[in-house]
Formats: C-alpha cells, structure tokens, sequence
C-alpha cells in the first residue's frame, strides 16, 4: 500500500513538472480535482451503444453491443440517460 502511494505521488509530481510550468505547480489534491472533473466531462460525452428496443447501452467494445445489430444505434452516454438508459450489468455501459 505504501509503495502504490509513493508511486502515485511520485507520479503526479511528475506530470506536474511535465504540463505545468514551475511557476504555476498546483497542489495534489487540485490536480485530482481537476482530473475527476475532466474525467466525467470525457465519460459524457463517450460513444456508447443504445439498445431502443429494451434501453440498455453498453461500452462499443461489450461482447452485447457487439451482438446487438438490428435495434441499436451509438449515441452518447449523456444522451443515453436523458433517454433512460439502463447500464449494461456486463460492461456497465463503459462507465
């Protein structure tokens, strides 16, 4: 457990050196924000396919969005919930 948590820290220390000039270094915790925030802007916005049949959706690369031909179409994961999609109990629906 210690060893992963160096190995976190040490490499955030790192990105941060990478992306950031030293000037303008942030603290761990806000570049963990900024990442979650990010995260979630990028997993709304992810293709997934919807099943209009039965409103499932699944990641594309799920063995039943693969098997799903006829009633799906990929839209994205927002979109699949305004619609009232139900996560894929396999994939999750990529989430």
């Amino acid at each position: 457990m210690r060893r992963s948590f160096l190995a976190v820290a040490a490499g955030l220390f790192l990105f941060q050196l990478l992306f950031f000039p030293p000037g303008n270094l942030v603290s761990a915790h806000e570049l963990v924000s900024r990442n979650n925030l990010l995260g979630q802007i990028s997993r709304d916005s992810d293709i997934v396919a919807f099943n209009t049949s039965n409103s499932k959706f699944h990641a594309l690369t799920c063995m039943w969005a693969e098997r799903c031909t006829v009633h799906c179409i990929n839209i994205t994961r927002k979109e699949a919930h305004k619609r009232g999609g139900i996560p894929c109990k396999v994939c999750g629906g990529g989430e």
